[in-house]
């Protein structure tokens, strides 16, 4: 299976006014060969900390996003790879995913744990 990582910059906003978003990262997690992408929305680069960083469980997404970089559809920004590699689910059940990365910058054990809501943390295991 694979992961990738993607920063997600809002479009560009008007002088004077507000982004529609602020920049984040969607972490993208194949669970199996043919299916949609697991995907969690982190509010802090993954690459720049060590310690745990808030997570949020969103919808799954498009498998073409393992490949794809530019503008996302309906003016809704533009993503850039941050990382992709090899990855290993270890465990998985409600809440908890326990995975093994082996990409360029996100190495080794990691686990995501949510709540109910899907808000959680993403953080080394």
């Amino acid at each position: 299976m694979t992961f990738v990582l993607l920063q997600h910059d809002p479009p560009a906003a008007a002088p004077g006014e507000p982004t529609a978003f602020p920049t984040h990262w969607d972490f993208m997690l194949e669970t199996s060969p043919d299916g949609p992408l697991a995907t969690w929305r982190f509010g802090e680069d993954p690459t720049a900390r060590v310690g745990p960083i808030e997570a949020e469980r969103i919808d799954d997404h498009r498998r073409v996003y393992l490949d794809y970089e530019g503008e996302v559809s309906g003016g809704r920004g533009r993503v850039r790879r941050a990382d992709k590699g090899p990855a290993v689910v270890i465990e998985a059940r409600t809440g908890h995913v326990l995975i093994e990365l082996s990409g360029n910058l996100l190495r080794g054990r990691f686990a995501i744990d949510t709540d109910d809501a899907g808000r959680g943390v993403f953080r080394p295991a």
